[in-house]
């Protein structure tokens, strides 16, 4: 069996979001409930229920909001709700109408999205989740990112299965055993864990789904088998900034840096700098973590550097070469946003960054994260080029696409939708600036009134399912089916209209032009048509 470091956030209709740790007094002591029973009382509007080893709290919301094993918070905060429409991260909504108890150990939640039973017994929590809406929904339960490991049996491998703390996704879960100081969580019943933090549940159109958390001290085994593979091997974990990392700016001047990590070493001051200065960096002292939030100027690339001290002496430092604060976009579609050019490309400037899924690194030619393996050319490498200069800050691109696919391929649910808005949902809220979509080759045969459709609903359950609107530059290409498509999508203002790449014939296309695929001046000419649309476009975002 192996275990994972950290699995690296929301998808569709239904979602719990219960982040990273919040430090609060317990509200009510474990001791009120022997090992062998429960007890589930309603104080100050909410439920609260306590077990052998757990307690729990549900809100009026009927989405439980706090879980602790012991003294140690496995999922806690608000929940945000999105119900199958545009999500408003400043929305709060309700899954049911009503709560009753039934029973002295059971809730029930109704409403017109979903049935939610609850029954807690001394050892844990299983949850009855019934849709009551003719749209399928998801269910995600949000662990605390202090927790020390994960270990998954996932049914498709037959086998325990270990992740790097990296954006992994595994589906096809039997089991997920979280451990935190001595506690652990066991989750049944759930579809797929992704980044060692979010544990997802589909539940089908008018169906009901089970899961089940089982909450206990570790046994000597568990906890030998979890400090056999420790999630931090080094005192000093760094997670944020990576190297290469562009952090999306805010404005024309400034944008955000995250410093986050972790030290479990002895020391008595934590400090970051990324200037002349050094910074106090506050140290949990109870889950050893460290985040802070840096407001910096526009531009790059920043030496990040990270110690800790003890008696004025450094006893642990990392530093980060390259941290830029710029322009970040998500590109899809199929092969010619992709790796199919006739000739790698690298960048010129030395501003030019891509992200893999895990890591951060130049972005030369072939770009990582694509879903189709392609290993040739692509046009970022020149347009990030041209952006940067134009610009004068990093760019970076973190690309999805596969090719030969039309545009049905990339439905909602989907494993090609799933991909890209795995990239998505790891980048984050306001993390990027748009989406860049290449597609349309396939789509011969598509009648003009499905492509729209498709493309449409791609469009809207991607911002829904990432609970955050971010706009897509689709480029104009195909046959006049999948072009008007495209015109109204733009008159709509759905998308906004990128570069006629069919005016790109002759030179531009690899075999003497006869290929679809660019030669190495298409590439060029490729991303030169791309930044012309993205410049003005952009230059009025920033005003």
């Amino acid at each position: 069996m192996k275990l994972d470091q950290r699995i690296k956030k929301p998808t569709q209709a239904l979602i719990f979001t219960l982040a990273a740790a919040v430090r609060l007094a317990p509200l009510f002591a474990l001791s009120s409930a022997a090992a062998d029973e429960s007890h589930l009382v309603k104080r100050d509007g909410q439920y609260i229920a306590t077990g052998g080893t757990y307690s729990a709290i549900v809100p009026p919301t009927g989405l439980l909001s706090e879980l602790k094993v012991g003294k140690r918070t496995f999922v806690s905060v608000p929940l945000a709700i999105n119900a199958g429409r545009q999500h408003n991260a400043n929305e709060r909504d309700h899954v049911c109408a009503a709560i009753t108890q039934p029973e002295t150990n059971v809730l029930v939640c109704s409403g017109e999205t979903a049935t939610i039973r609850y029954e807690f017994s001394p050892t844990g929590i299983t949850c009855q989740i019934t849709n009551r809406t003719a749209q399928a929904f998801r269910l995600f339960l949000t662990l605390n990112r202090s927790t020390e490991g994960i270990q998954t049996d996932s049914g498709s491998e037959g086998k325990c299965v270990s992740f790097a703390r990296t954006p992994t996704t595994v589906s096809n879960l039997n089991e997920v055993k979280v451990y935190y100081s001595g506690q652990l969580l066991a989750l049944k019943g759930f579809d797929a864990i992704y980044d060692s933090e979010k544990v997802r549940l589909d539940v089908p159109p008018g169906q009901m789904r089970i899961m089940t958390l089982r909450a206990a001290p570790a046994t000597p085994e568990e906890a030998a088998l979890f400090a056999e593979s420790s999630v931090y091997p080094e005192p000093l974990t760094v997670m944020a900034p990576l190297d290469w990392q562009v952090f999306q700016r805010r404005t024309r001047t400034e944008g955000t840096v995250a410093i986050r990590g972790r030290f479990t070493g002895a020391c008595d001051l934590m400090q970051y700098r990324t200037g002349n200065d050094w910074h106090e960096l506050p140290l949990n002292p109870v889950t050893h973590a460290f985040a802070v939030q840096v407001t910096m100027p526009a531009g790059g690339w920043y030496r990040c550097e990270i110690r800790a001290l003890r008696k004025g002496q450094v006893v642990a430092a990392q530093v980060i070469e390259h941290v830029g604060v710029g322009e970040v976009f998500v590109a899809g579609g199929q092969s010619n946003s992709t790796n199919f050019g006739s000739e790698k490309l690298q960048p010129m400037s030395g501003l030019v960054a891509t992200f893999s899924g895990e890591i951060w690194r130049p972005a030369n030619d072939p770009q990582p994260g694509v879903h189709d393996a392609s290993r040739r050319g692509s046009f970022y490498p020149p347009l990030g080029d041209m952006l940067a200069r134009h610009f004068g800050v990093p760019v970076a691109f973190a690309v999805t696409g596969h090719g030969a696919t039309s545009v049905e391929r990339w439905n909602p649910g989907g494993e090609l939708f799933v991909w890209m808005q795995t990239r998505i949902l790891q980048l984050g809220p306001q993390a990027f600036r748009a989406v860049l979509w290449h597609q349309g080759e396939s789509d011969g045969a598509t009648p003009q009134a499905e492509y729209y459709a498709r493309l449409k609903t791609i469009i809207e359950q991607s911002n829904c399912q990432a609970g955050w609107s971010f706009p897509w530059i689709v480029a104009q290409l195909g046959v006049p089916a999948t072009r008007k498509a495209k015109e109204q999508l733009y008159a709509d203002g759905i998308a906004f209209p990128g570069p006629d790449t069919d005016l790109l014939r002759g030179e531009n296309r690899g075999m003497g032009g006869k290929d679809v695929h660019f030669s190495r001046i298409g590439l060029v000419h490729h991303g030169e048509v791309w930044a012309e649309k993205i410049i003005p476009w952009l230059e009025k975002q920033l005003e």
